[in-house]
């Protein structure tokens, strides 16, 4: 797979044969025989490290990226901006002539926020928060830290939280409750991906991607130890890299 170069992966032409010949070889290194239903189908639980660490070795290419992951649930392109489309053509009806403002949760959410938000066709804003409920360990302290707050007052502006994926509903409740503090018009949440196995807390998604497995999911925004965020696709981190 050529390096060095930008590389689009959203809309660009169909792929070379030999290009094909190429990442058939690729995926042929992949494990799939035990690939999970994305929507939900039955699959081994793997309990997820929260724990920060460092990856065993070094990552230097997609292509070594990908050899490390046990699953590729979705593979294609396509299906990496598939919510986005209807999701898009939903916002852009709930919120006609609204002016909504987008929050994109970094760092997990910037892809799929990016991608979102150009399906929306009509007028908005667009906003970043860095949060976190978590201490140094792997256990929640029950209250939001802010690492970046809005720009923005949502003081009687319509918000939409945009999330790559609720886990355990903690701290997408404990943020939802510090930013009602704040008095908006109203307040919905869109994520790409729910956990529902791993929740604590009981989290409305008014908009969501896909309900997935309990799997340490990287890929498209997700990682372990920063690595990963920039696959073009999600799949399934082999136990052996985090274990």
């Amino acid at each position: 797979m050529a390096m060095g170069r930008p590389m689009k992966y959203l809309n660009r032409p169909p792929l070379a044969p030999a290009r094909i010949s190429v990442l058939r070889q690729l995926f042929s290194q992949i494990s799939l025989s035990t690939m999970p239903n994305i929507r939900g189908g039955a699959a081994k639980p793997q309990r997820l490290r929260t724990k920060p660490m460092r990856p065993k070795t070094s990552m230097t290419s997609t292509s070594n990226m990908l050899l490390r992951m046990a699953e590729v649930p979705m593979q294609h392109r396509h299906t990496m901006t598939g919510p986005s489309r209807p999701m898009g053509a939903e916002l852009t009806r709930d919120y006609e002539g609204k002016d909504p403002l987008v929050i994109g949760i970094l760092k997990g959410a910037s892809p799929f926020t990016t991608d979102l938000i150009r399906k929306i066709e009509t007028p908005m804003q667009l906003d970043f928060m860095v949060v976190s409920s978590y201490g140094s360990g792997t256990q929640t302290s029950g209250t939001v830290k802010i690492r970046k707050d809005l720009d923005a007052d949502i003081r009687d502006r319509h918000v939409i939280i945009c999330e790559d994926i609720i886990d355990s509903g903690i701290t997408m409740s404990n943020l939802i409750a510090l930013l009602e503090t704040r008095k908006p018009a109203s307040l919905k949440l869109c994520a790409l991906l729910s956990k529902p196995a791993r929740r604590q807390v009981d989290v409305k998604i008014d908009y969501l991607g896909w309900e997935v497995p309990d799997e340490f999911l990287v890929g498209y925004g997700l990682d372990y130890a920063e690595h990963y965020r920039n696959l073009p696709c999600i799949g399934v981190l082999k136990p052996e890299i985090y274990s």
